[in-house]
């Protein structure tokens, strides 16, 4: 999967469709930095993310639900992938 990463919050349909260009599937602001720092000093790293919007036009949705969503996920995730 190709993640793009950036500073800013993506939520207009202009910078989707130039992010789509470059062949990513997720923007990403968080992980970019993990990974980055990790590969400099040749540290293992998986990370594990749930997507909390669609980053279009109406990305910025009910924080709380989001929230409740996304840690489900990983919840379910976790259990599954290393048995806690």
């Amino acid at each position: 999967m190709t993640i793009a990463t950036g500073d800013h919050f993506v939520d207009d349909a202009d910078a989707v469709a130039s992010i789509r260009t470059l062949g990513a599937t997720l923007v990403d602001m968080e992980t970019y930095a993990y990974i980055w720092v990790a590969e400099r000093f040749g540290v293992p790293i998986t990370v594990l993310k749930a997507v909390s919007d669609s980053a279009q036009d109406d990305a910025i949705t009910d924080w709380r639900s989001t929230v409740a969503a996304c840690s489900a996920q990983l919840r379910t995730e976790i259990r599954s992938g290393y048995g806690v």
